[in-house]
C-alpha cells in the first residue's frame, strides 16, 4: 500500500515534497536509495489528503515513501517534488 520514489541531489538544497490524494495520506522522507533508509522526516498527523515535507538536505540520495494513513486503504494521488538551491 506504499509507493517509493528515489531522487539524488548534487548539492545541498531545500526540498519540498507534497502529496495530494483522495484519501488521508502519510509521507516519509528516507535517507538513501531504497526502502531501508533512516527516516529523515515524516508528515501526516493529523490525517489530511494533502501532506507536505520541507527539508534542507545534503548531497546524496533520498527516498520518498507515500502511503495512505489508514492501513490497507488505497487511493489516487499525485506527488510533487520541488528542489531549490
Amino acid at each position: 500500500y506504499a509507493k517509493f520514489y528515489t531522487f539524488t541531489l548534487d548539492a545541498q538544497s531545500e526540498v519540498t515534497i507534497t502529496l495530494f490524494a483522495t484519501t488521508p495520506t502519510y509521507l516519509y522522507l528516507l535517507s538513501g536509495a531504497g526502502t531501508d533508509g533512516i527516516v529523515e522526516q515524516e508528515a501526516g498527523d493529523p490525517p489530511s489528503p494533502t501532506t507536505t515535507i520541507t527539508a534542507t538536505l545534503l548531497p546524496g540520495s533520498y527516498t520518498i515513501e507515500a502511503t495512505t494513513y489508514n492501513p490497507e486503504t488505497t487511493g489516487d494521488f499525485t506527488i510533487e517534488l520541488t528542489i531549490a538551491p
